[in-house]
């Protein structure tokens, strides 16, 4: 019983590290690590329910000798163990970006200004970006771990690591939507939905005097069913490259 109980705890606990990590984007939920979080949900049921289901009746019907309070407490201290680590490997890299960025924020608040002090800056030299929220009015690093991992921006070649590195800022805003089309169904040819496009606008800020280098209006196309889309989101490290080595961003078809 002794042997058992602790199996079973590992097996939660197991499970419970597993689904954290998959939280904490470390293993990808999707494609192949969908296998994961089928593993970490039978560790986990295989744990509990074997407990509930084979443990305790073993005991209750047959008279078992009980694992003991010693057993019982390292049991309970695996288990509580897995349940923090599948907490704390999303929690903490966040609250780690949290504070990287309030020290970005701190750092660079003091330049925004309410007007562009020029149109059609140049680029600095050594160019390094941070993301910028036009309407809250906060810089930000690009998400490098957990869920919603900005890859592609977080990688980028011009990404800012340092406050003292960012001099231009991509800011970003939200046009609101506009219902552009409708969806049909394929076989009937009758209207489900109205099909839904996000506008945002992009800019190119040279950070140390606040100026314009170059903005840019886009639209995209939203999935069916999906009513809006995070400006940030639709940001393209394409387009930030291009801004960057040529002072413009590219033209939209």
């Amino acid at each position: 019983m002794r042997v058992r109980l602790i199996v079973f705890a590992v097996l939660i606990a197991a499970g419970c590290v597993i689904f954290g990590l998959m939280m904490a984007a470390v293993i990808n939920p999707f494609g192949e690590g969908a296998m994961f979080g089928i593993l970490a949900a039978g560790l986990f049921a295989a744990g509990v329910g074997n407990y509930f289901a084979g443990y305790r009746k073993k005991i209750k019907l047959d008279g078992a000798p009980k694992a003991g309070r010693l057993c019982s407490f390292i049991a309970l201290a695996i288990v509580v163990s897995g349940l923090i680590t599948a907490i704390a490997l999303p929690v903490v890299p966040a609250m780690m970006r949290a504070a990287r960025n309030g020290e970005l924020n701190n750092a660079l608040k003091k330049y925004i200004r309410d007007e562009w002090s020029s149109m059609n800056a140049n680029v600095p030299e050594n160019p390094k970006f941070v993301l910028y929220d036009m309407e809250k009015k906060q810089f930000s690093y690009p998400v490098d771990g957990g869920v919603g991992k900005e890859k592609h921006l977080c990688d980028h070649k011009y990404a800012a690591k340092t406050p003292d590195e960012a001099n231009i800022a991509i800011g970003y805003a939200t046009g609101g939507t506009g219902t552009y089309g409708y969806w049909y169904d394929t076989k009937t040819g009758k209207k489900t939905e109205d099909a839904i496009t996000q506008k945002a606008s992009f800019y190119a800020i040279k950070i140390d005097d606040w100026s314009l280098i170059d903005a840019v209006n886009v639209s995209e196309q939203l999935q069916r069913g999906q009513g809006g889309a995070n400006p940030r989101g639709m940001i393209n490290a394409y387009d930030i490259t291009y801004v960057i080595e040529n002072g413009r961003f590219p033209k939209k078809k």
